[in-house]
């Protein structure tokens, strides 16, 4: 325990009789969280903007928008928790997002195997392989 007398932004702490800024939450020496007097409270409380529903939000200007993502979240969890559609909804949304990868591929796949036919592009030959160098063309 410290001999000092607290100054104007200090005061001890309440487990080990440190000295310790008044704002701080923890104390570095025990660690042990700090009572916040009322006022503390009050003014932390008015430096963080809430959006309608009452929660902190880091960017007020983002409200409307994140309240028409809110909205339509509401419309799918709505449709999920209907008893005949409780699952149809999952299952539709995992189909549809492996069908959208295998539609992607099958077409990479015929445009790759129409350019083979064609002529237009050959098969991977490691003979042909060409090493580039800084100064130099090495084949």
């Amino acid at each position: 325990m410290s001999d000092e007398t607290p100054g104007e932004d200090e005061q001890y702490c309440r487990e080990c009789g440190e000295i310790i800024l008044t704002k701080a939450e923890i104390c570095p020496e025990c660690g042990v969280r700090q009572a916040q007097t009322q006022m503390q409270s009050q003014q932390r409380q008015q430096q963080v903007p809430h959006n309608q529903t009452g929660q902190p939000t880091a960017n007020p200007g983002n409200a409307a928008a994140t309240q028409s993502y809110g909205i339509l979240f509401a419309i799918i969890d709505s449709w999920k928790y209907q008893r005949p559609l409780r699952h149809l909804l999952n299952i539709v949304m995992a189909l549809s997002t492996v069908g959208v990868y295998l539609i992607i591929l099958l077409i990479e796949g015929l445009i790759h195997y129409r350019n083979l036919n064609s002529g237009s592009s050959q098969p991977y030959d490691e003979s042909k392989n060409k090493v580039w160098t800084t100064f130099t063309h090495v084949q």
